[in-house]
């Protein structure tokens, strides 16, 4: 039956049975063909008449063709039989893997993805081997004579960000979208032989893992040019077919793509740390001569990569919490250093009430017309000069607290460049640290300011009190505004 077979591809098979065979030989091809012929496929029988079942194909109608066709051209005294090929339950029949090997080589390798990848439509598809007896395949085609072994072995799983990232890394030039990836060609079961088609899926895996390395891809004939941009520039194009003698070639580069989109996260670190790689061990530009221990060395790169990226974080938390620290450190500065002086102010209008009250004491013996004119004056401008050195203190602690503030948002923007939004949120709790620290200060204020204008009543009803001069001011004052309202 071998030698009948003239052409097979995905939609239809053809055979030529030549008319010049004995008639039994004729009929027992036929059997053979009837024996394997799927219900899912359709059949044309052309002789003299067209058939549409073989069974209908005896031997009295070859007799008889035979007889018609006495006249016609050697060339054209055979049966020409066509199998309409359909995909029915993920399963495509192949009549002839060397025949349809042969219809794959006779085209360009961007054309047999596309042959591939219209067919499958993500359930896979089992390529049920009638009369070959092999069994190799990837997680989306299976060659097998088993069929529902075949369909078993089919993997449905489908990680659609691998192609979104892809596109957003890779310039890929192609007539089409490539909605294809290399694992879905990449075989997973192979033969002891090597096949040719074999070869034509290891083609096509490297084509699939070098457009989703690269930054610039483009097919040209069976030719994939690529560039890859890393320490240098990788520039240069490769004959996709026949120039694989075995296929560890094809798994560093697929093992490579494999490592790169393994999962979502950091997929752009480790594919400029893998293009970085790639560029510096690769011989003559030359992608297929990259050294064997090519992941190794991109993943101990990656490695330090991240050490690298830990300990720059690590370095940063730490950066982070010093600051809160000195900034937290500074408010509590600010208060210390504003009682402290609010003290000090303080202290030296009752210093100058007690050194008043002693010398007087000591020199008169007697405690009497202590605060005279001249003592009066004197306690009035301390208490002027006290009011204006607070008033002094009050904007110099809220300038301070200004600029603290100030300091905070700009050094938490800074941070947010360099942490993940919730962390900055988690460290800053949003804001609460400032918010608290300015509560504090607020509350210090008013409190220092309610206990000077209550030590500055305290003293001014003493010295009226205790001051002749001061309380017949204040009198000649209080007259003086009554006389004014009186004449208004």
């Amino acid at each position: 039956m071998d030698r009948t077979i003239i052409l097979e591809d995905f939609d239809r098979c053809v055979l030529k049975i030549s008319l010049s065979f004995e008639i039994d030989e004729i009929l027992k091809i036929l059997h053979e063909l009837k024996e394997i012929l799927p219900d899912r496929d359709g059949v044309k029988i052309e002789i003299y008449h067209e058939y549409e079942n073989i069974d209908e194909v005896t031997k009295e109608v070859i007799e008889k063709a035979i007889e018609l066709l006495e006249e016609e051209d050697e060339s054209e005294k055979n049966i020409k039989i066509e199998i309409s090929k359909k995909i029915e339950n993920s399963t495509l029949s192949i009549y002839s893997l060397e025949k349809f090997t042969d219809i794959l080589k006779s085209r360009k390798i961007e054309n047999i993805l596309f042959n591939f990848g219209d067919r499958y439509k993500e359930k896979g598809l089992v390529l049920h081997l009638l009369r070959d007896n092999y069994k190799f395949g990837s997680d989306k085609y299976i060659f097998i004579n088993d069929r529902e072994t075949g369909l078993s072995l089919l993997k449905n799983e489908i990680n659609d960000y691998i192609i979104s990232e892809r596109d957003e890394l890779c310039n890929i030039n192609s007539k089409e979208k490539i909605n294809f990836l290399p694992n879905e060609f990449h075989l997973n079961y192979r033969t002891e032989e090597y096949l040719e088609i074999e070869k034509i899926f290891d083609s096509l895996t490297f084509a699939l893992s070098m457009i989703a390395i690269s930054n610039y891809s483009r097919f040209s004939g069976n030719e994939l040019e690529y560039s890859i941009i890393g320490y240098k520039d990788m520039r240069s194009k490769i004959e996709l077919t026949n120039c694989f003698s075995d296929f560890s070639k094809i798994n560093k580069i697929y093992d490579i793509f494999t490592w790169i989109y393994k999962e979502k996260d950091n997929i752009l670190e480790r594919m400029e740390i893998s293009r970085n790689t790639i560029t510096l061990y690769s011989l003559d530009d030359n992608i297929l001569k990259v050294k064997d221990n090519i992941l190794s060395s991109i993943k101990s790169s990656y490695g330090l990569y991240l050490k690298k990226n830990v300990d720059s974080y690590i370095k940063t938390l730490k950066e982070l919490q010093e600051l809160l620290k000195y900034l937290e450190d500074n408010f509590l500065d600010i208060q210390e250093k504003f009682s402290s002086k609010f003290k000090v102010n303080i202290g030296a209008i009752f210093t100058f009430f007690m050194t008043t009250v002693l010398f007087n004491t000591l020199s008169t013996g007697k405690i009497e017309n202590i605060f005279t004119k001249d003592i009066s004056v004197l306690t009035i401008s301390l208490l002027l000069v006290s009011a204006v050195v607070f008033t002094y203190e009050i904007i110099e602690l809220n300038r301070s607290k200004n600029r603290l503030e100030k300091s905070y948002k700009e050094k938490k923007n800074y941070f947010s460049f360099l942490l993940d939004e919730n962390e900055i949120k988690s460290f800053f709790d949003d804001e609460k640290f400032l918010e608290e620290n300015k509560k504090q200060l607020q509350k210090m204020r008013r409190e220092h300011i309610i206990l000077f204008i209550f030590t500055y009543i305290v003293v001014l009803i003493v010295l009226f009190i205790l001051s002749t001069w001061f309380n017949g001011l204040l009198w000649k004052f209080i007259n003086f505004f009554i006389k004014m309202n009186q004449q208004v």
